[in-house]
């Protein structure tokens, strides 16, 4: 090594960034001569190997930086996209002899600098390999590897608990955080939020099937359907509201210990009732927050009128009604005004069609409205009562003029029904030899144990059947056109 090559390798030894290296080459002219040539790749990270140094004992390199620097050779040549393109073409010419190949190129362009005969053919093998002339990893710092044991720890801890956090498997597996995140994109595992449901009793099981039977077959008989039913609910507005911690965020360079007030001591409310009705919000009309079975079939008389007023007459005679099983609908006095007013054409708790307990999200009012209408409600904090109202007025005023809203949710609903049942039947002690073809299903009538007196509930069923109640169900996509009203 001469001297020249001793004192550039001396510099360079204890350089740790390009900029230290380039601030320490020595201004000699020597050092541009092919005999004496330092070449410093800023885009690549490793360092030459003593091999490739051809001889030079002392030539081992220590630092962290961007360094590829070689003493009496030229190491490191940056092609141009425009020369890999070249030398590839060439190689091509050749019909993959990389000597020809290099022969070709250096006939084509003597002003360049000939590359070995390797690099024709690991620039081949990494279009091939990768489809980029830059196999992967090259510039991007040291390559990070876990052996097939910690990858499949690492897996194997996921799978067994899936609600794991990645700390807690990095301490388990002893890698560092980020390798347990990089693996786990990489066999394209993504971390999913919880969500909170309705919690349901073995029982409820069947109901809601049957429901989403008979829904999805008044479907198929008319697809207008879900348009001429009349879903309402209540709902409680409190001062609190509903805050979701998770998603709401306060962007600033810095913690400003953002709160959000709640659980006040002077607490106010509304139960507002409201309903559905084809591509009408109907309501919203106040309620008393504890509600009787005299009070709201005081409600339905005074409000059911007025609320299908705009509805067509010849519509009328087809529409359904529905409510949930509350305490106050299943009053004999509620149930009583809806027998006159929609006879056999009411869904709810001991009414013609039986409303499955515990299923808001089959009613639109429950899985749909509810929790918009409260998202934009409690956008900010509310102040009293009246702030309360007026906001209640003035957001489902938005919500009726939200253009094509109401055909969503009726395809929604029609698409969750359809879900419902096709989740529970697969698991339906019901179903034959566990095939979709025939089903058995007790019949939908009342469920109340008073004493009324149901004498239209006997025998003049069309869809009854001699086996005891039961109605055999066959091809449940309900496709055939059959109509039952009272399975």
């Amino acid at each position: 090594m001469t001297g020249v090559s001793k004192l550039v390798h001396k510099e360079l030894k204890c350089a740790t960034s390009v900029a230290q290296a380039v601030a320490r080459l020595p201004a000699d002219p020597e050092l541009r001569s092919d005999q004496d040539a330092v070449v410093i790749d800023p885009r690549s990270r490793s360092l030459p190997s003593k091999e490739t140094l051809r001889g030079h004992s002392d030539s081992s390199f220590r630092g962290e930086g961007y360094i590829q620097c070689c003493v009496g050779v030229r190491l490191c040549y940056m092609y141009s996209n425009q020369e890999l393109a070249e030398i590839h073409f060439m190689y091509g010419k050749a019909d993959g002899n990389a000597a020809l190949a290099r022969r070709l190129y250096q006939e084509r362009y003597p002003q360049r600098q000939c590359p070995d005969r390797k690099t024709f053919v690991r620039l081949h093998y990494r279009l091939c390999e990768y489809g980029k002339f830059n196999s992967p990893g090259l510039g991007r710092g040291r390559q990070r590897s876990t052996t097939p044991e910690v990858q499949e720890e690492i897996l194997e801890a996921v799978n067994m608990t899936p609600s794991i956090s990645t700390r807690r498997v990095a301490l388990q597996v002893n890698v560092p955080h980020t390798t347990v995140w990089r693996l786990l994109k990489e066999y394209q595992l993504y971390p999913y939020h919880l969500q909170r449901v309705q919690a349901l009793s073995p029982a409820d099981y069947p109901a809601r099937v049957r429901f989403c039977q008979w829904f999805l077959q008044q479907c198929s008989v008319n697809p207008n359907f879900p348009a001429l039913v009349l879903f309402t609910d209540e709902a409680q507005f409190t001062r609190d509201g509903i805050t979701n911690l998770h998603n709401q965020h306060v962007w600033a360079y810095e913690n400003t210990r953002a709160t959000v007030p709640s659980h006040h001591q002077v607490r106010f409310s509304l139960n507002m009732w409201a309903g559905i009705i084809g591509d009408r919000l109907v309501g919203l009309h106040i309620l008393v927050n504890r509600l009787t079975g005299q009070e709201y079939t005081n409600f339905l008389e005074n409000t059911i009128p007025h609320v299908l007023e705009d509805t067509p007459l010849i519509n009328r005679q087809h529409i359904d009604f529905l409510h949930d099983g509350a305490p106050a609908h299943f009053s004999r006095t509620a149930r009583r005004y809806l027998d006159r007013r929609f006879p056999d054409r009411w869904i709810g708790r001991g009414g013609p069609i039986t409303w499955p307990p515990r299923s808001p999200d089959l009613n639109p009012l429950d899985f749909y409205l509810r929790g918009h209408l409260k998202s934009l409600v409690y956008s900010s904090p509310v102040p009293d009562l009246e702030s309360l109202r007026n906001r209640i007025v003035a957001c489902s005023e938005d919500i009726r003029n939200t253009p094509g809203v109401w055909d969503g949710v009726r395809r929604s609903m029609t698409s969750i029904h359809y879900e419902v049942f096709r989740a529970i039947v697969g698991q339906s002690p019901y179903i034959k030899n566990g095939e979709n073809k025939g089903m058995l299903w007790p019949r939908m009538g009342r469920d109340d144990d008073d004493d009324d007196d149901d004498d239209d509930d006997d025998d003049d069923d069309d869809c009854s059947s001699p086996t005891g109640g039961l109605v055999v169900l066959v091809n449940p996509s309900l496709t055939d056109g059959s109509s039952c009203r009272n399975l």
